[in-house]
Formats: structure tokens, sequence, C-alpha cells
């Protein structure tokens, strides 16, 4: 069986409508610190390397942005900037993997945030997975993969770990029609509403996602449970500083003040129950197909 083509979709500094402003130089400054600590080390240090990363920016980024990117791809053959005129939509990502010069018969997407890490293995298992669901016969849907556990690294240099379905981190498998661009793993805005499109194998392995939450990262924040900070280097290489593994009992104290606060968090947020929940749930079913949802009415 083929190894599927996989590229890596990354919106690093893109506009979402014709009004909206350039990113200013001190948050792009700020965010390609993350970028180059946590993403691009992680992507680096793949056991098997994606055949793309298309990191999309806005074409109105400056000069110095443009010059730290193209330092970057001189670096490593796999990142490819893309500029973008005006917003971005997935059309935008169809059209660039579309001008990719690709071979295989399918292909793999995964997206993944510019602030954000993949696990040291995660190109390969997503890959090895792909290739299992393509001897067994893929839906004509396409499918999606989804690697359920992950982990976070707070400002403090705390580790959490957090089993999460359909997360942001998720993979999309298709047949390539070399007459029409692909649909990618973007042809729904919400990551979470995946088995609306097509099936998701949702599987059971390491660590394979880290969430980097931070100052300006407010759509994340902490709802994983806290674990030994040497859980994070088992599984990635990233740049970033994290804190050292704490005592025994140190390490008990804070996972309980963290369970404290994650149940406070609930009682205003019921929602995030019913997620952690199924994130569990995914988990403890272990690797499975999920099937498509029915239409709502």
């Amino acid at each position: 069986m083929e190894m599927p083509e996989h590229v890596i979709l990354t919106r690093f500094s893109v506009r979402f409508t014709a009004d909206q402003p350039p990113q200013q130089d001190d948050w792009l400054a700020y965010r390609l610190n993350f970028f180059r600590e946590a993403t691009l080390a992680s992507i680096r240090a793949q056991s098997v390397l994606p055949t793309a990363w298309l990191v999309f920016l806005d074409d109105q980024a400056p000069d110095w942005l443009r010059d730290e990117m193209s330092a970057l791809v001189d670096e490593n053959g796999f990142l490819v900037p893309v500029y973008v005129p005006g917003p971005f939509t997935p059309t935008v990502a169809r059209e660039a993997i579309a001008a990719l010069p690709l071979a295989a018969d399918h292909l793999v997407t995964t997206r993944l945030d510019s602030d954000d890490a993949l696990g040291i293995r995660f190109v390969e298992k997503v890959g090895a997975h792909a290739r299992e669901q393509l001897a067994a016969g893929v839906s004509p849907d396409g499918l999606y993969l989804n690697a359920t556990r992950g982990l976070q690294l707070d400002r403090r240099g705390m580790v959490f770990q957090l089993d999460y379905s359909s997360n942001a981190f998720i993979s999309y498998l298709e047949r390539r029609d070399p007459g029409a661009p692909p649909r990618t793993v973007l042809q729904d805005g919400r990551h979470a509403n995946a088995r609306d499109h097509a099936p998701v194998l949702a599987f059971q392995d390491e660590p394979l996602w880290l969430q980097v939450v931070h100052g300006s990262n407010l759509a994340n924040s902490i709802t994983g449970r806290r674990v030994a900070n040497s859980r994070l280097p088992r599984s990635f290489a990233i740049e970033l500083p994290h804190g050292d593994d704490v005592g025994t009992m140190t390490l008990a104290r804070q996972t309980l003040a963290e369970d404290l606060r994650r149940l406070r968090r609930w009682v205003g947020e019921p929602w995030l129950i019913k997620e952690y929940m199924a994130g569990r749930i995914e988990r403890l079913g272990g690797t499975r197909v999920r099937p498509r949802r029915r239409p709502r009415r």
C-alpha cells in the first residue's frame, strides 16, 4: 500500500474578513517566537517528515517577516510560505495544495495552529493509520484521523494531559482527483463538526499534540489534568522552556489544586464537562471508526 502525501496547514497571520486590518509588528514578533520554538521545532523533529508544510500569511506582511520566512524556507525544504491576498478561505488552501507537485493517489491534510506543536511521531502514526484504512477500503466521503490524547503547556511551565474528541489537530484522508482541488481538513471551520462530513477514526496512542496556552492565546485554556513534566520530552522535541519535575507530594498537591480549579470553572461553564467526558469516552473506547453523522433536519 502506497504512502499518502501528507500536507500540514498552518494559518500564521491571515485575515478572515476584507475589513480586518493586518496584524501589527509586535503581535507578529510575539507569534513568531512561539512558531519557531514550538511549531517549527516539532515539525523538524518528526520521525517521518511531511510532504509539505503550507504556512499561510497575509500578503501585507512586513518585509522583515518575509525575510524571516525566507530564511526558514532555506533551512527547511518542507516549509512553503503562502501569501494570501484578501481574506483566507478554505479555497485558498485547496488551490495551494493543488499547485504542489504531488504524485500519490491519496492525500492527508492536518491542521496545526502557529503556536502549537506535534508529537515526534505524529506524521508517522497518522500515516500508518491512513495506510491501514486504505487497505480496508476508505469511505467515499474520505476519513478524518483523530489522535485523541495530547498535552497542554501553560505559562507557568506546568504540563497537563488532555483527551479531546475531534480536536484541533485532526487530519483528513481523501483520494486525490487530478481534475479538482482537494476538500482538505479545512472543509469545516469547526473541527468538532468533523463527523458531519465524513467518518472519524479516533486512535489511541501516546500524546501526539501539544497546545501552548499563553497570554495572547485566548481561544484555549487549561482543561487537562496535571501530570509530571517528564511526559513532555518523551513525545515532543520543542525549544520552549518547561518546568522541571517536582516531587511526588508536590505533584499531588498541584494536581488536587488544578482539579479544584477545573471544577470551579465547570460550574460556570457546564459545556466543558460534556467536552471533557466526550474526550474520556473517546479514549476509553480505544481505536475505532465512528460513522458519519446523519444530516440534521
